[in-house]
This record gives C-alpha cells, structure tokens and sequence, in this order.
C-alpha cells in the first residue's frame, strides 16, 4: 500500500463515521474512532512491528497525531455532542487531504 492509498483509505473510513452520526449507536461510533485506520497500516508496515508505528506515521508528523482528536471525538459521543463531532471529523478529514506525502528517491 502507498501512502496515497492510505491516505485515500483513512478518509474513507472517516467519511464512514461521520455518515454513521446520525443512524449508528455510540458504542459504534465509539469502536470506529478509536479503530486502527490505513494510516495506522501503512506506518506498521514501514516500522516493520506496530510498535514505534506513530513515529512514523505523516498524520503523526505533520499534526502531532490522532490520538488526542480521538479522546476529543470520543467525549463528543459520550456528550451526544453530534454537531461537535461532525466538526471534528470534517477537520480529521480536511486535514488528512491537506498532508504533505513524503519524497522518494
């Protein structure tokens, strides 16, 4: 998988969850924020173990990681804040199509 292709992917599984606000039930929503995405893939295979795979991620890199917007989204639920997580998941996306992908030789 390339990056392109991870990127590619984990949008699509974000687009997933924010089309799922409305009609999955929080443990869902819940389950699919915290998952492992395509980015998280891609990165395990570079490090070669999922140990130190975040190092290595371009979301980690280029915006600190998904960990904290994760906890952020996942309290959105939990509040039944569901303006708040479309907004938070709007950013996850834009934000991923914006990465910078790395130079190859």
């Amino acid at each position: 998988m390339t990056w392109t292709d991870a990127i590619e992917g984990t949008v699509g599984q974000w687009t997933a969850v924010r089309e799922a606000i409305d009609r999955a039930d929080e443990l869902e929503l819940l389950t699919e924020i915290n998952a492992v995405v395509d980015l998280c893939d891609k990165a395990e295979e570079i490090a070669g173990s999922p140990f130190g795979r975040c190092r290595r991620c371009l979301f980690y890199q280029q915006f600190g990681g998904c960990q904290e917007l994760c906890g952020h989204m996942s309290e959105a639920v939990v509040e039944k804040d569901w303006s708040r997580l479309r907004h938070l998941v709007d950013e996850t996306i834009r934000s991923l199509r914006s990465l910078s992908l790395p130079v190859t030789a």
